[in-house]
């Protein structure tokens, strides 16, 4: 059995952004591995933030409380809160979030 990935905050934080920004999967996907998260697992956090801000319309409904938690901070002050957002830096060379390849 293969262990399971505790989500620190950052992770949290990085799946919100790659939700926000619109990532590609190819992007999305090396950000999960760079950060040691497996990619479909990344892409269910990603879900999960779709579905806490289409109200349950879309996206993956399990979502954990330190996930809410994160899209109640955005909600309340999202200017400063995308300020504090770590960047994508864990992309690797030749990379960037402003490249759309789907």
């Amino acid at each position: 059995m293969t262990k399971r990935h505790s989500w620190s905050i950052a992770d949290d934080k990085a799946a919100l952004k790659a939700y926000l920004k619109g990532l590609s999967k190819s992007e999305a996907d090396k950000i999960a591995e760079n950060r040691g998260i497996k990619t479909g697992s990344f892409w269910m956090r990603i879900g999960n933030f779709q579905y806490l801000a289409t109200d349950g319309k879309k996206g993956y409904s399990h979502y954990a409380r330190q996930s809410r938690q994160g899209w109640e901070d955005y909600k309340k002050s999202r200017k400063t809160y995308r300020k504090n957002i770590p960047t994508f830096s864990v992309l690797p060379p030749g990379i960037s979030v402003s490249d759309k390849t789907a």
